[in-house]
């Protein structure tokens, strides 16, 4: 009996332990982003205002200069701004015998906002996304227009 009471009185004290830890540093990363905000020293991009991030929020934000030149390209100087609306599919292509064949197949759309329409369009995107070799830099990957619609 003396057991079970020692037993139960350790994981009450573990838990409030724990729970006060996981308390205390959440509060004070809050505090700490919320100071930074004051202070204009952090930018918050709404497209990851979010409480989590996805692998395809990663692959996307790191891609998203050179897909904003596809579409200033193709949509020219009537575009205000655009942003991302959904991922359809981000397929992998793997060559076996070639590491550097590798590339991803990334399905998307985006949401496109015109100076002279009040009203937005919507348009399909297939890139390839070539990641830089291994050791390479992030700035190294290639991104090459499939198909734009």
């Amino acid at each position: 009996m003396k057991k079970k009471r020692n037993i139960l009185i350790s994981l009450a004290l573990i838990l409030v332990v724990g729970a006060s830890v996981f308390t205390y540093n959440h509060y004070n990363a809050v505090s700490a982003n919320e100071s930074q905000e004051k202070k204009g020293k952090v930018v918050v991009d709404p497209e990851l205002s979010k409480d989590y991030s996805t692998t395809e929020d990663i692959l996307l934000r790191m891609i998203k200069p050179k897909i904003d030149k596809v579409i200033k390209n193709k949509e020219g100087d009537n575009l205000e701004r655009w942003r991302y609306y959904k991922i359809d599919s981000i397929y992998f292509y793997n060559d076996l015998e070639n590491d550097k064949n590798d590339w991803y197949k990334v399905t998307t759309v985006v949401e496109l906002f015109r100076k002279d329409s009040e009203d937005n369009d919507a348009a399909g995107i297939i890139i390839k996304v070539d990641p830089a070799e291994k050791n390479g830099k992030i700035s190294d990957t290639k991104v090459e227009l499939i198909e734009y619609k």
